[in-house]
């Protein structure tokens, strides 16, 4: 007797805890939508010449033209201020994913480039030289698919390989992990 006042107090208290029907406020207030009338008086009102009250539609053609102007200017300065030089390592390379200017060399000219399908290249004329001479550092590494480089920071002679080009591309190759220069 006395273990099933213990009993049913319990499931009383589940019972009415379960069967909690209060209102959820949302954390959001609510919103009507505004229908397309809105949207088009909204637009009006954006485009309208207010001394008029119609949309000037020769005007628009003009800002339009004179838009597609600044956009067209922008890029064309931005293109022409940026002199381009193809510095290699040309088709050899393969896929060039990785470069690392070695901070050992103040001058900037000795380069690394890591390739995902083609392995390592080293330049020392890479700043100087017309044209760029690279060269294989080592055709037999455990696996040619450097996608990242890196170079130590406290030892500037330990350089980092990370490998591979992932999983989504069926040409890619797998890589290994990440390899450290001994």
């Amino acid at each position: 007797m006395q273990l099933r006042i213990p009993v049913a107090l319990l499931t009383i208290i589940l019972f009415l805890s379960c069967n909690d029907r209060s209102q959820t406020e949302s954390n959001f207030p609510s919103e009507e939508m505004d229908g397309m009338e809105e949207a088009m008086r909204q637009e009006f009102l954006m485009t309208r010449d207010p001394a008029l009250n119609i949309i000037p539609n020769e005007r628009l053609v003009s800002a339009k033209d004179f838009m597609e102007s600044l956009v067209t200017a922008s890029n064309t300065a931005r293109t022409t201020a940026l002199g381009w030089q193809e510095r290699g390592p040309s088709n050899i390379g393969g896929r060039t994913r990785g470069m690392l200017i070695d901070k050992r060399d103040a001058t900037g000219n000795t380069v690394f480039a890591g390739s995902v399908s083609g392995g390592l290249f080293k330049t020392t004329n890479f700043v100087t030289g017309s044209p760029v001479v690279w060269s294989v550092v080592n055709d037999f590494f455990p696996n040619l698919a450097i996608a990242s480089m890196a170079q130590g920071n406290v030892n500037q002679n330990v350089m980092y390989a990370g490998t591979g080009e992932g999983w989504f591309n069926f040409e890619a190759v797998r890589g290994r992990g990440i390899y450290k220069s001994t």
